[in-house]
Formats: C-alpha cells, sequence, structure tokens
C-alpha cells in the first residue's frame, strides 16, 4: 500500500495528543477553581490576620507613659450553619495602666487593684471634762460667785466683783452650811457644790439675829444685859443709834452709828457677828463676844 505524498503515516504505538481546546478548558477549570479556594481562603483568614496584626494595637499617646499594654481580645462565635461567607471582625479591647504621675488621662485599674478607701478612726475623746476653775481674782468671776451667794443668802448688797473680806466670810459661812470644809478656800470641790450641784443649801437666817438680849454671861444677863433692837443698843448707860444696817453674810451686819454716853459722843462704825447663841461685837474701841439671854432675862 503506498502512502500519499506530503502525508505521514500514522504510527499505530504512539498515542494522539488531545485537543489543543480541550486541554485549555481543563487548565482554565482547574485555575479558575484554585483561584476562588485561595479567594474564599483569603476572605476567611486575612481578618483575623488583620486584627493580630501589631499594627492595629492602640498606641499610647504622647505624654502618657505605659508600662505594660494588655490586649484583651474577645472572639465571636460563629456558627457553623452561618452562610456569610466573611465573618465579623475581632474587636480588640485596649486597657492601659498609667504609671506617671502626670498622665492626662486616668487609666481603669484591673479590678482586683481596686481597694476600699482607708477608713481611720477618731481618736477616742473623753465626754467627762473638768470644769475650768474660776480665778476670783478676774472681776466677772468674782461677781459670779458673789450673785450666787447672795441668792442662796450667804452674801448681801450687791456683786461688785470685789472679791474681799466679805466675799471670802461668805464663802466661809457656804462651805460649813453644805459640809465641805470650815476655812474660805476656793477649790473644785466647792467650785462644783456652790455654781452646778443642785442640792446646794441655802444660808438659814430666820433664827439668826443680833435683835435681843444679850450679856457677858448669864449672871449679867439676869442684872444688866444688853439690849439691841433693829435701831438701837441699848447698855450700862451707853445708847448707840444706828443710822444705817448692812447685811453681808447670813450672820454678819455692818452698822453705822452715833453712841452716845453720860460724859461723851462718838461715831462708831460696828460689825455684828451674830448666832443663834452668841454675838460678837466689834468697833474702833475693840471687839466683844456676848452669849443670848433667855427671854426672861432680856426682858428686865
Amino acid at each position: 500500500m503506498h502512502s500519499r505524498p506530503g502525508c505521514k503515516a500514522k504510527d499505530p504505538g504512539r498515542t494522539m495528543s488531545p485537543d489543543p481546546i480541550i486541554a485549555d478548558a481543563r487548565v482554565w477549570i482547574i485555575g479558575t477553581v484554585v483561584v476562588f479556594l485561595l479567594s474564599f481562603a483569603v476572605a476567611r483568614w486575612l481578618p483575623d490576620l488583620m486584627t493580630s496584626s501589631p499594627d492595629n494595637v492602640s498606641k499610647p499617646s504622647a505624654g502618657t507613659s505605659t508600662s505594660t499594654s494588655e490586649v484583651t481580645t474577645t472572639s465571636l462565635e460563629q456558627s457553623d450553619n452561618s452562610l456569610s461567607v466573611t465573618p465579623k471582625p475581632l474587636i480588640p479591647i485596649v486597657i492601659r495602666r498609667s504609671t506617671s504621675p502626670n498622665a492626662e488621662v486616668a487609666d481603669v485599674p484591673p479590678q482586683t487593684e481596686i481597694s476600699s478607701p482607708a477608713v481611720t478612726a477618731p481618736e477616742s475623746v473623753s465626754t467627762v471634762t473638768t470644769p475650768q476653775q474660776l480665778d476670783l481674782r478676774e472681776t466677772e468671776n468674782a461677781k459670779r460667785v458673789q450673785q450666787r451667794l447672795i441668792d442662796l443668802g450667804f452674801l448681801f448688797g450687791a456683786a461688785d466683783g470685789n472679791w474681799g473680806q466679805r466675799s471670802r466670810r461668805a464663802l466661809q459661812e457656804f462651805r460649813a452650811a453644805n459640809g465641805i470644809g470650815e476655812g474660805d478656800t476656793w477649790d473644785e470641790a466647792t467650785q462644783e457644790r456652790l455654781l452646778r450641784a443642785r442640792g446646794a443649801k441655802a444660808a438659814n437666817t430666820s433664827d439668826v439675829s443680833f435683835i435681843g438680849g444679850w450679856g457677858i454671861d448669864l449672871a449679867e444677863c439676869r442684872d444688866s444685859p444688853i439690849k439691841i433692837t433693829a435701831r438701837r443698843a441699848e447698855a450700862f448707860g451707853t445708847a448707840c443709834e444706828f443710822n444705817s444696817t448692812q447685811r453681808e453674810s447670813s450672820n454678819v451686819w455692818r452698822l453705822r452709828a452715833e453712841c452716845a454716853s453720860k460724859t461723851e459722843r462718838w461715831n462708831a462704825n460696828i460689825r455684828f457677828t451674830a448666832s443663834t447663841s452668841k454675838l460678837t461685837w466689834s468697833s474702833e474701841r475693840g471687839t466683844t463676844t456676848y452669849v443670848r439671854c433667855p427671854m426672861a432675862s432680856a426682858s428686865r
């Protein structure tokens, strides 16, 4: 058998190559599948790569010093049945701790580092305070004490703020009547009793008076007692007329008198200190103590 000129006989042992069009179609299909798979992978994992990138982490602004930048990433769960190709991007939460005292923005510390403010207990203060003792050399203090003695009947006259013998005598009588002591000492116990105690005893002046009959002793009371009234005193041929009478305390009086005897006349400043049974007469001419005469003897 003769072959045609210009044509080669087919080799029965060699496979004939496919059509070039079919080969190009296969390559295009394969390439398209590869590109689709790469696009899907890029679309799925690119947000994660972008979120984890250090370029997307918030950097501290100038003037704010941070010792440690803690990045807390909140993950979002994606449902397996979701038909969305592109998942939602993850939202980074950045918490900064400021270590600079000059930081302009106060950072929120972790919850474990928040401590309750320290509570300082106030120092115990004693509710019982000792009152300050008054200085009677000061006029206002002396007036206060004098007025109280006047109210209780131990002092008579006006509270002038002059703490003299008249005031000391009244204080002495107050102390004796209230069982504090016999002297005229001004101390905390006396001040407390006089100014603050509700049960301070007042002077008993109902039975204290210089009016009556007096004598050196009972024998004199029988013979010639001294008779004293509110206006005059008379004894042994001598009489004193009282021009003024001032009560200084519950048992003390001061009197101005004009006295006269058979031979002379004189002015006297008399001071009476009386009790229920005794009378002390003091003047420029001396001091004498008398006893109270019984009523029968005094009336003679």
